[in-house]
């Protein structure tokens, strides 16, 4: 059923806490927009410009709000996701020696690579040229405006590396297929499960 016809026929509900968690229920709904493939999965209010430009692999999440301008081309690679809020940027425009302020009408198209297994977090700003290379993690509010080497996890404005993943284990679980389903539900832990990870 259509997006727009589905918040139609919610709104024709009188009752208000039914209206709501009908809202909710479909607010994570995925799209699958033509051109894309079902495992492709970008969910409602993502922007995606120059989709043509764009190359992804299997097992992708693309979230809410997310916004992607793909003019200077983007390749997505398996088992990669991008949260809530992240713009990617693929243009940029001319200052030097420039005929007008605060820049002409010159732009420069600049790829961005994203590799395996990456998990680009909320918020986080892609600027274009950038290479993130696999297994690298990407912390929520980041702007990244350089490469990103295998396995390192970055953080800031700009982003600076702040970590490493385990390498040994991130092949190991690479060679035996073991990649998260952007389709599965996922089990909440409190903070202290995570401590020995983040140590």
């Amino acid at each position: 059923m259509p997006i727009k016809l589905k918040k139609f026929l919610i709104n024709l509900i009188p009752v208000k806490t039914i209206r709501k968690k009908l809202r909710e229920k479909y607010r994570h709904e995925f799209i699958y927009q033509p051109g894309f493939s079902p495992d492709q999965k970008i969910c409602r209010g993502a922007m995606i410009h120059n989709r043509e430009n764009i190359r992804m692999g299997k097992n992708i999440y693309i979230g809410e709000k997310v916004q992607i301008y793909a003019e200077g081309g983007l390749f997505l690679d398996d088992d990669s996701g991008i949260g809530w809020g992240t713009t990617i940027i693929t243009t940029s425009h001319n200052y030097k020696g420039a005929d007008m302020l605060p820049f002409d009408q010159t732009g420069y198209k600049q790829k961005v690579h994203i590799g395996k297994h990456v998990w680009i977090a909320s918020n986080c700003i892609i600027l274009g040229g950038v290479r993130i290379d696999d297994g690298a993690i990407i912390a929520a509010g980041s702007v990244v405006t350089k490469s990103v080497p295998k396995c390192a996890i970055v953080g800031g404005n700009p982003a600076k590396i702040i970590g490493w993943r385990d390498k040994d284990e991130y092949e190991k679980l690479h060679k035996a297929g073991k990649s998260y389903i952007f389709d599965s539900p996922i089990t909440l832990k409190t903070l202290d499960g995570y401590k020995k990870y983040l140590e």
